[in-house]
């Protein structure tokens, strides 16, 4: 599959009526790879959400479950925020009982093109807002063009034109290795001229959500990386792999912060046709 941006129209849980409580944008990979971020929209944000303000922020692996893509699994076990949110309550004492990682849940989607560009996505899955109880969703899902979609223009992705025949440029770095990983998680991903990044940060045992995440868009105009949405101890530019061009990207580079802290690896990359 192409790289591809997708962002979150509405969410409807069964019976109730169908709504959006949040900006999601889904950045994905020819590999596959993805980092899904759904910041609650800031005007909303209640006071006991404000020390996390998200419905969700995970990354992990999309697998098509049938050649036409109409059923898919996305897998969570490579970075999930209520993993993390129940594994911090541990740390803290908080909860006897320690989360594993095995225990996520399966996410399978089941889709249908209703418009340019446009899917439903059905299926069933923990719904925060009543304890978690496994509930029917419906969601609608709009694909955008990595370049000329921006903050203040939603421009939706045509198919026939765009897809397939454009490669936007993407890139995905991870947190690798034994050592690395004993003190973060993360992943970075670029698509045309956006990133999204998350990083879990394990040595914090007082935040309710020790994750830090970024998304940014490169405004053409300045020539600069502008943050849309930055959240987190650790939201400093200086602690992702962002880069204006993908000239001395390629994969195994590796990018490690100024304060040495954190290593990423570069583990795809999809150099832009134009």
């Amino acid at each position: 599959m192409p790289s591809i941006i997708s962002t979150r129209e509405s969410i409807q849980w069964l019976p109730d009526e169908a709504g959006e409580r949040s900006i999601t944008v889904v950045l994905s990979s020819p590999g596959s790879r993805f980092v899904d971020l759904r910041p609650i929209i800031p005007s909303i944000v209640t006071p006991e959400e404000s020390e996390f303000p998200f419905e969700w922020a995970f990354a992990g692996y999309e697998k098509g479950l049938k050649d036409d893509y109409s059923i898919m699994e996305f897998t969570h076990d490579f970075f999930d925020s209520s993993y993390i949110y129940k594994y911090q309550l541990f740390n803290k004492g908080l909860s006897n009982e320690k989360p594993l990682l095995k225990d996520i849940a399966a996410d399978i989607g089941y889709f249908e093109t209703i418009g340019i560009g446009k899917r439903r996505e059905t299926g069933k899955m923990a719904n925060s807002a009543n304890g978690d109880k496994i509930t029917d969703y419906v969601e609608i899902w709009q694909s955008l063009n990595p370049i000329k979609f921006t903050p203040s223009e939603r421009a939706i992705l045509h198919e026939d034109t765009d897809e397939g025949t454009t490669e936007y440029g993407c890139y995905v770095y991870d947190i690798i290795g034994d050592i690395n990983k004993e003190l973060y998680e993360g992943r970075v991903i670029r698509v045309g001229s956006w990133i999204q990044g998350l990083v879990w940060d394990k040595s914090d045992k007082i935040s309710k959500v020790p994750i830090s995440t970024i998304r940014l868009w490169f405004d053409e105009s300045i020539g600069k990386w502008t943050d849309i949405h930055s959240f987190g101890n650790l939201k400093s530019f200086d602690n992702f792999p962002i880069f204006d061009d993908f000239k001395t990207v390629d994969v195994d580079n590796k990018f490690t912060t100024s304060d040495n802290k954190i290593t990423w690896t570069c583990v795809e990359v999809e150099h832009p046709s134009k």
